[in-house]
């Protein structure tokens, strides 16, 4: 089972990442500028530096 990230916009310049976690769990990633800030972020070692310290596979 894997990690779905779903980005979200709260307002203007005020994004999150929703990650639908195994189990049912949902955690949130914050502090995003906008929708590309979010896809350089998943396309970084960021999101496996994430993945990895809450113990999952990247």
């Amino acid at each position: 089972m894997q990690v779905i990230f779903e980005p979200v916009k709260i307002s203007e310049g005020n994004w999150q990442i929703k990650c639908h976690c195994p189990g049912g769990k949902i955690d949130y990633v914050t502090g995003f500028l906008d929708e590309l800030s979010i896809q350089n972020w998943l396309a970084t070692e960021h999101r496996d530096h994430w993945l990895r310290v809450r113990g999952y596979q990247p």
